[in-house]
């Protein structure tokens, strides 16, 4: 194997370095895993027709340049098989969905800030804090803290990270609670697949949902319990993958007694295990199939699931929306342009790129929330 970084500085000689060694090297098979924004990857495989190219979308929910530099598109989930078809005008025949699985990193685990004993059931949650924040009243936290109340034997962590002022609200929330003592933030962990190991039951975020983390439970035969929604981005845990037999928790109160009944039922909780465990986000299942994508000539379409939910539209417009933390963020970028001496320019050229009506309608907005 060998890794190839082009010297030249400019985004040019990037291009024509990696164009030249691609085609010395003459191969009949190309991988493609670009930034969404990669010029450079983008100009150097448009350009190059010996090889067969695959291009892996691993950002679905994103613009990005690639359409026209591959012949064969790998997409990992229904929403992005969606988009490529309806948004990208990418044909059908052209897309393959092979899941993904997670990878473990082989840290040493950490441990936890409480000692585990026997009857002690341990309940976490993890991703990007901003994810929960979606929601400003924090009602998925509130349930958690009951349920903490309701059963003495539960312990629940935190591992989320966010800027300061995210991470901010979270111990707020958490130092304001009566059950501080067993709500603990962790923080960001860099043992995360041994973090997993050494829990019970795995909280999917809430109200955005994730999919790398309830991965990392499934493939460390762990129980797990969300909320699910299928007019959301977010989507509901049965249809991200593909099983049968399951029916996520819909709202507040199914989830409460959803995570009870596996908090204080050993039974159930194996019984969740072998459910979820059913799909095909494993390493086994994603080896046969890129064994399938290889070696097939003509490439077998019917080996592929590519199927997609018919309310995905009305998902992506939902998607689109100005949420809160967004609006926070405009925000702020606003008050550092009022403060700059050269606002007057900055603003000039930012009604400029992204229009007067753009811009008026996210000032109303910020006016009607601190109104």
């Amino acid at each position: 194997m060998e890794i190839f970084i082009p010297k030249c500085k400019s985004k040019i000689g990037k291009i024509v370095e990696i164009y030249t060694k691609v085609i010395n090297y003459n191969s009949s098979k190309a991988f493609l895993h670009f930034m969404p924004n990669d010029v450079i990857g983008y100009c150097v495989f448009t350009k190059i027709h010996r090889a067969k190219k695959y291009y892996i979308v691993h950002n679905d929910h994103t613009f990005w340049l690639g359409k026209n530099c591959s012949d064969i598109f790998i997409e990992f989930r229904n929403i992005g098989i969606y988009l490529s078809i309806y948004y990208r005008n990418i044909k059908i025949e052209n897309i393959v969905k092979i899941p993904y699985y997670p990878i473990n990193d082989n840290n040493k685990f950490r441990g936890f800030p409480i000692i585990k004993n026997e009857n002690t059931i341990i309940g976490l949650t993890a991703a990007q804090l901003y994810k929960y924040l979606e929601d400003p009243k924090l009602r998925y936290f509130d349930a958690i803290s009951l349920l903490l109340e309701r059963n003495k034997n539960f312990i629940f962590y935190l591992v989320g990270w966010g800027n300061k002022d995210e991470e901010k609200v979270i111990r707020k929330y958490i130092n304001n609670s009566k059950v501080k003592s067993r709500f603990i933030f962790l923080g960001r962990r860099n043992d995360f697949n041994e973090v997993i190991k050494n829990i019970d039951i795995l909280f999917e975020s809430y109200p955005l949902r994730g999919g790398l983390t309830l991965l990392y439970a499934i493939a460390n035969k762990k129980a797990v319990v969300g909320i699910g929604n299928e007019n959301t981005m977010s989507g509901v845990t049965e249809d991200f993958l593909s099983i049968n037999g399951y029916k996520q928790p819909r709202n507040i109160e199914e989830f409460i007694k959803e995570a009870e009944l596996l908090i204080n039922n050993e039974k159930y909780r194996i019984e969740n295990v072998n459910i979820l465990g059913n799909n095909k986000y494993n390493k086994e299942d994603f080896d046969k199939a890129l064994n399938k994508l290889l070696s097939s000539k003509p490439l077998d379409m019917e080996y592929f699931e590519r199927k997609y939910n018919l309310n995905m539209n009305k998902i992506l417009k939902e998607y689109l929306v100005l949420k809160d933390y967004e609006v926070t963020l405009y925000l702020n970028k606003y008050k550092l342009l009022y403060k700059n001496y050269y606002s007057i320019f900055k603003i000039f050229f930012t009604i400029k790129y992204y229009g007067i009506n753009s811009f008026l309608v996210d000032i109303i907005r910020i006016i009607k929330r601190y109104i």
